[in-house]
């Protein structure tokens, strides 16, 4: 008899990839037929259905691997640092945001709420979370207001009441298909209505679903962050370039199996940075 100690998490890993492969290929599809400015009666109908109530939450936590769950608590404690960061810098500066005000975080969060756990545990009261499944919603309620819980996709949630007027001071956006227009069009929603700012800005995103132009959807989406800046005066600095300075973890791995995830931040023009 033949005892294989490893077999276990093999199974488990390769479970997990085949479930992030199925994600990945269904968030790839809405994001390419909502992205059409006009659809076929076919592609409405297979849109809807995608849309659809029925379509269930598709984060399942169970399937992580260990590697993974670390990788996402360590994102996770990259956000609180970076909203630490950003708020201490809006105490020190001539901010034409008041320096009283807590600083507002906007992010994904699944039914597990971990995300949102991590930066109540850090202190953080100003939290709002999208997501667009009811009943992951539904379960973050455990753990939040609702009226802090906006059930929708984050383009449109940007553009309406209560997020439309509030000056976040940090974002975490997650792109599940790896789609790199979908994070643009975030991006656009975040930033593309903000006046010039005097105060820093985190963002960060992930990019499942990593394949050979990874590298590519990435450069996409930072040459869209570095443009809506310019708009704002503002440069780009590439956290894990100087991790110290913000206080992150110098050892944060950006790749985790098929997930990539990175963080910069939004300084005002006369700091440096990218666009220099």
């Amino acid at each position: 008899m033949v005892l294989c100690l490893s077999c276990g998490p093999q199974r488990r890993q390769g479970a997990a990839l085949q479930h992030a492969q199925r994600l990945v290929s269904r968030e790839n599809r809405i994001a390419i037929l909502s992205e059409m400015m006009e659809r076929s009666d076919a592609e409405e109908a297979e849109l809807t259905g995608l849309l659809s109530k029925n379509f269930r939450e598709q984060y399942d936590p169970s399937l992580f691997t260990e590697e993974h769950v670390r990788f996402k608590q360590d994102h996770n404690q990259a956000l609180c640092d970076l909203a630490l960061y950003c708020q201490q810098q809006r105490h020190q500066d001539n901010s034409d945001i008041p320096n009283h005000e807590p600083i507002s975080i906007l992010y994904l969060d699944g039914p597990d709420a971990q995300t949102t756990l991590a930066l109540q545990q850090r202190g953080f009261q100003h939290l709002y979370v999208v997501n667009r499944h009811e009943e992951s919603c539904q379960a973050l309620e455990a753990h939040l207001p609702a009226d802090n819980i906006i059930c929708d996709n984050v383009q449109e949630a940007l553009s309406q009441d209560p997020l439309r007027d509030i000056m976040f001071g940090a974002y975490y956006l997650d792109g599940c298909g790896g789609h790199a227009p979908q994070i643009m069009a975030m991006l656009e929603g975040a930033l593309a209505h903000r006046a010039p700012c005097s105060t820093c800005i985190a963002v960060g995103w992930s990019i499942v679903g990593g394949n050979r132009d990874v590298i590519h959807k990435h450069m996409q989406c930072v040459q869209k962050l570095v443009a809506l800046a310019k708009d704002m005066n503002m440069t780009v600095q590439h956290v894990l370039d100087d991790p110290e300075r913000y206080g992150v973890n110098v050892r944060l791995n950006m790749v985790e199996g098929s997930t990539f995830t990175t963080w910069f931040v939004l300084e005002p023009m006369q700091s440096g940075g990218i666009m220099d």
